[in-house]
Formats: structure tokens, C-alpha cells, sequence
């Protein structure tokens, strides 16, 4: 019986090991996000370089972090773009360029659904 119970406590301990390198691992992840956001980055190309599946990295990511994939990417380009709309003159396309959105209308969009208001109307607001 105790010899059971040390095994069990060393696997329990070789998880929560394993637990503990996949958070960090998540963790670098959402770092490299915040830092590169203005390049193309999807699911697909994080997977390959931080050595996850999709659909593995998709669920730890939001597991550990409460929110998923592309809209954590999406939050750190729209928090970019509200510096860019408060403190130049660029227009509403090169400020999505600058983010990393391929398009402005698409850009828009999701601007509009996490501040409340387009790009324009923000602006306008803040200056």
C-alpha cells in the first residue's frame, strides 16, 4: 500500500511538473503575441513554432488564459491601433496595416465590437 501511494504521489508530481511547463509555455506564447502582433500570425503558424497542435495550444491557451487565440491577438492589435488613433495623423488603413490587419473594413469591425465605436468615431473623441 506504500509503496502504491508514493507512486501515485510521484505521478501526481510529474503532472503538476507537466501543468506547470505547458503555462509557461502558454505564457511565452501570449508574450511573443504582444510583441509581434503586427505580423501575420495565426493558430497554425504558433502551433509550429512553440511545438503545440492546434488544437492543443487552442485549448491550453484559453484554459490558462481565459480567452481565445485570435481574439487575444486581435485585443493586443486593437490596443495598438487606439495609441495610433489618439496620437497621429495615419489613416484608419495604414493604421491597420501597422497593426497587422490585411483589411480596413475588417479591421473596423473588429475594432467596433471590442471598443463600441468605429475607429473614426474614436478618434474623434480622444482628440
Amino acid at each position: 500500500l506504500k509503496e502504491l501511494l508514493v507512486f501515485i504521489a510521484r505521478i501526481m508530481e510529474l503532472q503538476k511538473s507537466s501543468e506547470n511547463h505547458t503555462e509557461t509555455k502558454i505564457r511565452n506564447i501570449a508574450e511573443y503575441i504582444s510583441e509581434n502582433f503586427q505580423d501575420d500570425i495565426t493558430l497554425s503558424s504558433l502551433s509550429a513554432q512553440f511545438s503545440f497542435s492546434e488544437a492543443h495550444l487552442s485549448k491550453k491557451f484559453k484554459e490558462i488564459l481565459g480567452i481565445g487565440v485570435s481574439k487575444y491577438i486581435n485585443l493586443a492589435r486593437v490596443e495598438h491601433s487606439e495609441f495610433l488613433l489618439k496620437t497621429t495623423n495615419l489613416s484608419v488603413t495604414d493604421i491597420a496595416l501597422e497593426c497587422g490587419f490585411n483589411d480596413s473594413n475588417y479591421f473596423s469591425t473588429i475594432f467596433k465590437k471590442i471598443i463600441g465605436i468605429t475607429p473614426l468615431k474614436y478618434r474623434a473623441a480622444y482628440r
